[in-house]
């Protein structure tokens, strides 16, 4: 896209709209703990299974794999040439968002991204059904063994003003993000990527409790 394309300056809410299937597999992976926490294993494994879908992947693979083979993620992020954006400050990188934080962001957010919606899952969920269903809720070490569903649904924090720019590790600065949101956005500025500020708008309220309800209910679950 270019810069004298009429809607190359629009803002949008979001880098990439989420597709059905990653709704139909948040309602498996619902449906599987449901299943679990019921004593059912034999259903919990199949829904656990079946969100693990090729659809997933390919959405997943478009955000984040080989540009090569997705010409279009370029579209997707739509990078542009700011100039006024805060001096970058690299020695802020990698700086970790403390507990309390987190705990923070999530009771205001909600297990909702704050961009495009997608209802997400923390970590710990994950891995505690890994452990349970080895073969169903894979995750090795490359983006193509780990499994598809938990990894778009993958809670993260996003820092709306990047720590690299200016940013800060305070709640205000802070957005509950799935993984795609937050891998893409990366430590650009929102001008960058032509994205509204998600801090304007609302959170979703829904029912979507992450599944936490595994570990105990939103309260307990460690994030």
């Amino acid at each position: 896209m270019r810069e004298d394309d009429a809607d190359y300056w629009a803002l949008r809410p979001f880098l990439r709209k989420p597709i059905a299937e990653l709704y139909e597999a948040a309602a498996l992976l619902d449906s599987g703990v449901g299943a679990h926490l019921a004593e059912d294993r034999d259903r919990a494994a199949a829904d656990f299974l079946a969100a693990n879908s090729s659809a997933v992947r390919d959405y997943i693979e478009s955000m984040w794999g080989k540009s090569s083979l997705w010409p279009d993620q370029k579209h997707y992020l739509r990078r542009r040439a700011i100039t006024d954006l805060s001096a970058p400050t690299p020695a802020a990188r990698g700086q970790k968002v403390a507990p309390a934080t987190k705990r923070a962001v999530v009771d205001r957010d909600g297990f909702q991204c704050r961009y495009c919606a997608l209802p997400v899952v923390p970590d710990t969920v994950r891995k505690k059904l890994a452990v349970e269903y080895p073969h169903q809720v894979g995750w090795g070490s490359t983006n193509a063994s780990q499994h598809a569903a938990f990894q778009a649904l993958w809670l993260q924090y996003d820092h709306v003003v990047p720590l690299s720019g200016g940013g800060t590790n305070e709640p205000e600065n802070i957005v509950v993000s799935c993984a795609a949101c937050n891998f893409m956005k990366w430590d650009y500025h929102l001008a960058e990527l032509g994205l509204l500020d998600p801090r304007e708008r609302q959170p979703v309220a829904t029912s979507w409790d992450g599944l936490s309800r595994l570990l105990g209910g939103p309260a307990k679950c460690p994030l």
